[in-house]
C-alpha cells in the first residue's frame, strides 16, 4: 500500500511497492511536498536502468554507468524550489523484478545506502516500485 503521507516524511522506511491506482491517489499530495520523478520505459536490465535513471533524475552528462555513479548521482540530485527531498516512482516494475532481479535488488541496497544518508540531511528519498 502506497501511503503518500509517509512519502513525503524523512522515514527508514523508504523503498515501496504498490500498483498505478495508489501512485494515482498519492501523487497530488506528494506534489505539495517533494519531487516526484516517474520512470515511463520498461526496465530490463542494468543497462536500461542506469539509462532511466539518468535521464528521469537528470544526472549529469558525465554519469559513468555504474553502481559507483549511481551513488554518487544519488547523493547530488537536488530538491527543486521549496520542495523537500524526492520520491521516485518505477513504473513497471514488475519486468525489472522478472527479468534482472540481482539489478533490482542491488537498486534496493543502493537507495537504501543513500537514503540512510539523505535522512541525516533531514530529506524525504523514497523509491516506488510500481507493478
Amino acid at each position: 500500500m502506497i501511503d503518500a503521507g509517509l512519502l513525503t516524511k524523512v522515514t527508514a522506511e523508504s523503498v515501496h511497492f504498490g500498483n498505478m491506482d495508489q501512485i494515482d491517489s498519492a501523487r497530488d499530495q506528494m506534489l505539495r511536498v517533494t519531487n516526484v520523478f516517474e520512470t515511463g520505459q520498461e526496465v530490463t536490465d542494468q543497462e536500461s536502468l542506469f539509462r532511466v535513471l539518468a535521464a528521469t533524475l537528470k544526472f549529469p552528462e558525465y554519469f559513468g554507468g555504474n553502481w559507483d555513479a549511481v551513488v554518487d548521482c544519488l547523493r547530488d540530485v537536488q530538491a527543486i524550489g521549496a520542495r523537500r527531498g524526492l520520491v521516485l516512482v518505477l513504473h513497471h516494475a514488475r519486468v525489472l523484478w522478472r527479468e534482472a532481479p540481482e539489478c533490482a535488488g542491488t537498486l534496493v541496497e543502493t537507495w537504501l545506502s543513500v537514503a540512510e544518508e539523505r535522512r541525516a540531511g533531514d530529506e524525504p528519498f523514497h523509491l516506488v516500485f510500481v507493478w
